[in-house]
């Protein structure tokens, strides 16, 4: 039984380059991707109701005890001349500097190892089996269920880190089978100098005859040696990446930060164990190094304040919605999560809201299976259009669309739940939208925001004052008068102009019935300007009912109170909206166009406006508040 690099004839068929897709997929981000798809793949074959285990190891090897390495280097040899042959001068570079690391005194290796897992299972067998799905197929993976992969091409992220395109597998199996094998994805190659006929470019170390593995579980670190159910991953050729281990702490928290606090996973980088118990300290320990959001959703998951929703989602399973009002450095996100307790993407088309985190948790298998099945290769964004058919693509963009819509309903109930009066809200108001999810593959990146802008202004009481015409006949007066627009808190003084003859009356003008102003019994002029809410909050309550609310609370009281709300156009152009039913407090309030009208404000006290709107999608609007002060 011979056991040495093999690589088999494409049989003058297709030539491969070194632009291999499925390793150029994870080129950007190696590191990252390498973390992501190691540990994914180790929770997928994890034993139910125990902690994953997975350990990174960097360690070196003499070039001369590198498996097959006569045979290694002569393969590399004839991929230095493809590259010549074709003048593909990147080619040539990559694989000269793979030879000359063999000149160098060692060669970088990381250990990537698995515990409490079912090892690779089937490597006895030929085809359809975890083992043949890891080590020798491409673009296939019969995962199902609540597995984290489904593409089969998260292997290539070991090949990505490796300057020589080359991964040993080892593996002890969950009825004792044991196997060992090489792959090198170098390129095409002419198998001999006396032949045209060329190589697949993929080569195999172990044994010849139908490239089979090693039926032993062989380790190539001195020193390691495994003894139990599991898988050893060999990255030969390393790359010299700065601070990597502080890199793969970074992601594996970041993308499963709560398979590590439910205990579901741990994993050990040199002395630097992170488990269930150790995560506290070290999010502080590497804060400089994590994911900007990373702090944020382990206090969502955590706090003792933290408004927690779950529910038995359409019929599809579990999910679980966590929510937390947070600081001004609150990224207004939530991570969505699926199993293995993988975060998946962060929902971020939340725009002018309360600073917050979120995490929605997947628990539901079949919710779980069909989501799976709307994940691009990299398992960070879900993708209607990836559902097999028609039907299945608009089921896929109404599930979306209503676990956003939930994040939607249960922020808001947590706002009006929470008030205004713990939470001090940056700018003019908020409003949570629900908006079209432009992950889907359309290249459509338009908005549609709904942004309340409140003015800044006061309520002032004016005393009559005579004005120095004594030849006028009548009474007219001097008044700080209602002003739209943004002021700076103070009005505008307006001197009002003689009316004709005076027949409208000592002081009055046409119109100021309907404006609002009147007389009061102290021989003063009561006029209705703009007042300055605390804290307002604007809220989209059903957007398919074009309900919305308006909160806020008042410095002081004030009486005939109304509220202007206009819509505003890209250019800020306003144009009133049709409001067609509000309350106050549950009290039905006057409509008038874009106004609501006559209620009461009273000082400090939280009040509470619905109202229905002619407008079936969100628009941006302004709001103005206007009364008179008691």
């Amino acid at each position: 039984m011979m056991i040495t690099w093999n690589f088999p004839s494409n049989n003058w068929g297709e030539r491969r380059g070194l632009n291999d897709s499925g390793i150029e997929t994870f080129k950007g981000t190696p590191l990252k991707s390498l973390a992501r798809e190691i540990c994914q793949n180790s929770l997928d074959a994890g034993i139910e109701g125990e902690c994953v285990r997975v350990v990174f190891d960097k360690f070196y090897v003499d070039p001369k005890t590198f498996p097959g390495h006569e045979e290694f280097l002569d393969a590399m040899e004839k991929s230095r001349a493809t590259g010549k042959n074709l003048r593909d001068r990147r080619t040539n570079d990559f694989f000269s500097k793979a030879i000359d690391l063999f000149r160098e005194e060692k060669i970088p290796f990381l250990r990537i190892s698995d515990y409490h897992t079912t090892g690779l299972r089937g490597s006895d067998k030929e085809k359809d089996t975890d083992w043949y799905n890891l080590v020798k197929s491409s673009g296939s993976s019969d995962k199902g269920g609540k597995a984290g992969g489904s593409f089969g091409i998260g292997k290539y992220a070991t090949f990505a880190c490796s300057s020589l395109r080359t991964v040993f597998y080892s593996t002890i199996d969950d009825v004792g089978l044991e196997a060992t094998q090489g792959v090198a994805r170098l390129v095409s190659f002419r198998i001999s100098e006396t032949s045209d006929e060329e190589t697949q470019g993929t080569g195999y170390f172990g044994v010849v005859e139908k490239n089979k593995p090693q039926n032993e579980c062989v380790s190539y670190q001195e020193g390691y040696k495994r003894h139990e159910q599991g898988t050893d991953i060999f990255i030969a050729g390393f790359k010299d990446y700065n601070e990597w281990d502080k890199i793969v702490i970074s992601e594996v928290l970041d993308s499963f930060l709560y398979a590590i606090f439910t205990g579901t996973l741990e994993f050990s980088i040199g002395e630097e164990t992170v488990n269930q118990s150790t995560l506290a300290n070290i999010l502080i320990k590497y804060n400089d190094f994590l994911s900007r959001n990373t702090k944020h959703y382990y206090e969502v998951i955590t706090s003792a304040k933290t408004y927690w929703h779950s529910e038995d989602f359409r019929g599809y399973g579990n999910i679980k919605l966590g929510l937390l009002i947070l600081g001004e450095d609150a990224p207004k996100r939530v991570a969505m999560i699926r199993y293995p307790w993988m975060k998946i993407k962060e929902q971020d088309r939340l725009p002018n809201m309360t600073p917050f985190a979120g995490v929605f948790i997947v628990e539901g298998a079949d919710l779980n299976n069909f989501l799976r099945k709307l994940e691009n290769p990299e398992h960070n964004t879900w993708q209607p259009d990836r559902a097999p058919n028609a039907s299945a693509v608009e089921t896929a963009k109404t599930l979306i669309s209503a676990m956003k819509k939930t994040i939607v309903d249960h922020l808001n109930i947590l706002l009006m739940k929470d008030g205004v009066e713990e939470v001090d809200v940056v700018g003019a108001g908020d409003l949570i939208p629900i908006e079209d999810d432009k992950d889907n593959g359309s290249d459509d990146k338009s908005t549609d925001i709904l942004s309340p802008k409140v003015t800044a202004v006061e309520v002032k009481k004016i005393e009559r004052i005579k004005t120095s015409n004594a030849s006028t006949k009548g009474q007219y007066y001097e008044f700080y008068e209602e002003v739209e627009g943004e002021l700076s808190g103070s009005g505008t003084e307006t001197q009002i102009p003689p009316h004709g003859d005076g027949k409208h009356g000592v002081g009055k003008r046409p119109g100021d019935q309907e404006r609002g102003i009147v007389e009061s019994e102290d021989n003063t002029v009561l006029q209705p300007v703009q007042i300055s809410p605390l804290k307002i909050r604007l809220i989209c309550l059903n957007k398919w009912e074009n309900k919305y609310r308006i909160n806020f609370t008042s410095e002081y009281s004030a009486d005939k109170c109304s509220i202007e709300i206009n819509q505003l156009d890209e250019q800020g152009a306003k144009s009133p909206l049709k409001i067609l039913l509000g309350k106050v407090n549950d009290i039905e309030l006057t409509v008038e166009k874009n106004r609501l009208q006559f209620f009461q404000i009273l000082k400090d006290e939280f009040v509470t406006i619905d109202f229905v709107v002619d407008v079936e999608s969100y628009f941006s609007a302004e709001v103005i508040i206007h009364g008179i002060k008691k």
